[in-house]
C-alpha cells in the first residue's frame, strides 16, 4: 500500500493514507486549526478527519482505476463555513476521483477527464524524534480512562531508539522498537521512585507504565497517536505535543507551578441522556486566529478524564501558561465526550471565547451537541 499526503482542490492537506500509515502535509495547512486525514485500510476501508469531522467511506481500485464511495458516513459536528468549505472541497476530490498515477513517490489522482483533483507527496512515518502528551490509557480494568485531573504524562521517541518522559511525578524511561509496519515494542521500562503526593496519581503511573508494555501496534493520525494491543485494544491515546526548549527548566508534572493559569467551568448537554460511567471527556484551548500553522501549534493546553459515573454538567479545569498566550490572539474552548470504545458521543459545534480580549476563565460553560 502506498503512503500519501496531498492538496486538495488547492487546500493542502494531511492525508493518512494506505494500511493506516499516516503522511505530514507538504506545506502548512491553508486554514488554521484543521487537519484532514485519510487511512486506506487492507479491507477496502477508508477513514480518517475531513477537517471538521470523523468519517468512513470505502474504496476500490483496478488497474490504475480508483473509485471512493459517495456514501461517506461521518460525524454531525459544525464548523466555521471556512472548514465547512474546505470539507466539501475534499470530499468532492475523493469522489471525483477516477484514476490515479505515482511517479516519483508523487500521487496523482484525477477525474474522469484527467484533469488532476488531489496531488499526495510520501512521507516519513517514524516515531524517532516525536514528542507527545497522553490524554487516555487503559487501566488494566477492561477501560481506557483518562489521566488524573492536573496531572500530565509525557512520552519522547528519540532517534536513538529510547522512548522517555513523565509518568505523572517521576521520570521513566527504556527502549522501542518498531518495523516500519506500525508494529512496536516497548521496554523494558525504568522509572524514578519518587513518593506521588496524590495516591491516584500513583496509580496512573503504574497502569500506565504497565499500558506501554502491552503495546503491539501505533497509529498517528495528524497530531493523534494510538497504542493498541496484539488484539487490537486501546494501550494509550496521546496527543503532539511541541517539543521542549533545551533551556527551558524541568517542572515535575502533576502539580500546577505559580505561573501557571487555568480555565474553569463545566460541560454539558441539553438531552435527556445518561452518560456511561467510562465516558472520556476531552477539553481543549486552542489559538482560533493562528494561520497557516499544523493543529499541533494551535493547541495551547487540554485536559482529559473519566466521568466516573458522574453526570452533566461536569466540572473542568483547564492548566495553561500565560506566556504562552499570544497577546491580540483568539482563544476558544471546546469539548468532546467519547464512549470507552473510542465512539464519539457528544462535540461541542461552536467556539466559546476565553482568556483574551475580556473573555472568561472561570464559570465557563461549554454545552456539546449529540453526535448522530
Amino acid at each position: 500500500m502506498r503512503r500519501l499526503i496531498g492538496l486538495i482542490a488547492g487546500v493542502t492537506t494531511v492525508l493518512l493514507l494506505a494500511a493506516c500509515v499516516p503522511v505530514q502535509p507538504a506545506a502548512p495547512p491553508a486554514l488554521a486549526d484543521t487537519t484532514v486525514t485519510l487511512n486506506f485500510g487492507t479491507d477496502g476501508s477508508a477513514s480518517g478527519s475531513d477537517g471538521c469531522n470523523r468519517y468512513n467511506t470505502s474504496y476500490t481500485t483496478d488497474g490504475d482505476t480508483i473509485q471512493f464511495s459517495p456514501n461517506a458516513a461521518a460525524t454531525m459536528m459544525a464548523c466555521p463555513e471556512p472548514i465547512m468549505t474546505q470539507s466539501t472541497a475534499y470530499y468532492t476530490a475523493l469522489t471525483s476521483a477516477a484514476t490515479f498515477a505515482i511517479q516519483d513517490g508523487v500521487l496523482t489522482l484525477a477525474d474522469s477527464t484527467g484533469a488532476p483533483v488531489a496531488v499526495f507527496a510520501a512521507q516519513n512515518t517514524g516515531l524517532a524524534g516525536t514528542n507527545w502528551n497522553a490524554i487516555a490509557y487503559n487501566n488494566g480494568n477492561q477501560a481506557v480512562v483518562g489521566l488524573v485531573e492536573g496531572s500530565t504524562i509525557t512520552a519522547d521517541f528519540s532517534a536513538d531508539g529510547v522512548v522517555s518522559g513523565n509518568s505523572g511525578c517521576n521520570s521513566y524511561s527504556g527502549g522501542f522498537t518498531t518495523d516500519g509496519e506500525g508494529n512496536i515494542q516497548i521496554g523494558p521500562l525504568a522509572s524514578t521512585m519518587m513518593a506521588c503526593a496524590d495516591p491516584g496519581v500513583s496509580e496512573q503511573e503504574a497502569a500506565y507504565l504497565a499500558a506501554l508494555g502491552t503495546a503491539a501496534t501505533y497509529q498517528i493520525d495528524g497530531d493523534t497517536m494510538q497504542l493498541r494491543t496484539a488484539d487490537d485494544a486501546l494501550a494509550a491515546q496521546f496527543q503532539r505535543a511541541l517539543p521542549v526548549a533545551e533551556t527551558e527548566a524541568p517542572v515535575a508534572t502533576g502539580d500546577v507551578v505559580s505561573s501557571d493559569a487555568t480555565v474553569s467551568g463545566t460541560v454539558s448537554y441539553l438531552v435527556r441522556s445518561a452518560l456511561p460511567p467510562d465516558a472520556l471527556i476531552e477539553v481543549t484551548i486552542r489559538n482560533a486566529q493562528l494561520a497557516d500553522a499544523p493543529p499541533e501549534m494551535t493547541l495551547l493546553a487540554m485536559t482529559a478524564f473519566t466521568s466516573g459515573g458522574q453526570q452533566v454538567p461536569i466540572p473542568y479545569t483547564v492548566v495553561y501558561s500565560p506566556a504562552d498566550v499570544e497577546e491580540g490572539a483568539l482563544y476558544s474552548i471546546g469539548a468532546r465526550i467519547t464512549a470507552a470504545n473510542g465512539q464519539l458521543l457528544f462535540v461541542s459545534t461552536q467556539a466559546t471565547p476565553v482568556i483574551t480580549k475580556g473573555n472568561p476563565t472561570e464559570n465557563v460553560e461549554i454545552i456539546v451537541d449529540p453526535v448522530n
